[in-house]
């Protein structure tokens, strides 16, 4: 329990040679080795081939629609990981016509349905996911979840805890009242209690080939939005005690509790 854990960072390379990006929430996917889109936005449906054009001196694709033309773009096409759209334009004109407008600059405002640019639409578009995987990196990135959920038994300690600090930082609380609040879930974990240090403390899960847990009870997790900063959070399999240690400006920070109740 009170181990330190000190992570070393592996190079992994995946042999990732896949052309094909998708995107779930939009039932998209870009193929870029037979230079196709299918995607639904603003519920229209758009389906059909890549055809590059340059409208207002920048880069985009056009894609045919049955009634709508859709120009995108997307940032770092060469990723092995992801991509995201960098800007839309969804446009209310025949498509021959458009292209003719587009290329002599003499498209009208007024036939533009839609318009999103992430460098100032994103916060006013939540709901719109501009997030694209490639394929085989997302495959494998399924599967490590699974060997992840698996080996940690995730499903079986997801749930709400309530928990008694004994130690936090080499001070020993034992004796005071520190309650405190642990959060499990698919997604990662939210740990709340009155301790300065540790008030709101949140970690994702890392899933990673080198950092898989290495037993039930046992969960690998990043700081916050952090991608240096580990957790290593430790429960027992009756789930009586637990304890998480990172490490953070130089100094490693682990906390001991016991568990006084637990809700799935």
């Amino acid at each position: 329990m009170n181990k330190i854990l000190t992570i070393t960072v592996l190079l992994l390379s995946f042999s990732i040679n896949s052309q094909t990006f998708i995107n779930e929430n939009l039932d998209g996917e870009l193929n870029l080795e037979s230079k196709t889109l299918s995607v639904n936005l603003k519920e229209i449906q758009f389906s059909g081939n890549l055809t590059s054009i340059k409208y207002k001196y920048k880069d985009y694709y056009l894609v045919k629609g049955e009634h709508q033309q859709l120009l995108i773009s997307f940032d770092n096409l060469k990723s092995k990981k992801e991509t995201k759209i960098r800007e839309i334009i969804i446009i209310n004109e025949n498509y021959d016509k458009l292209v003719k407008y587009i290329k002599k600059n003499q498209l009208k405002d007024g036939e533009v349905f839609f318009k999103y640019n992430y460098m100032f639409d994103a916060s006013k578009n939540k709901e719109l996911n501009t997030s694209w995987k490639n394929k085989e990196y997302l495959e494998i990135q399924n599967k490590l979840k699974e060997k992840y959920d698996s080996i940690s038994d995730l499903k079986n300690f997801e749930g709400k805890y309530y928990v008694k600090i004994l130690k936090s930082e080499g001070l020993d609380y034992s004796k005071l009242e520190y309650k405190a609040e642990l959060y499990i879930s698919d997604k990662g974990f939210t740990f709340k209690s009155e301790i300065p240090d540790i008030m709101l403390l949140k970690g994702t899960h890392y899933i990673k080939e080198e950092f898989l847990p290495s037993k039930k009870g046992s969960f690998i997790l990043t700081k916050g939005n952090s991608r240096r900063t580990f957790i290593s959070l430790n429960i027992n399999s009756t789930r009586e005690s637990g304890a998480f240690t990172f490490s953070e400006y130089g100094r490693t920070n682990t906390t001991t509790f016991i568990i006084e109740k637990f809700v799935k």
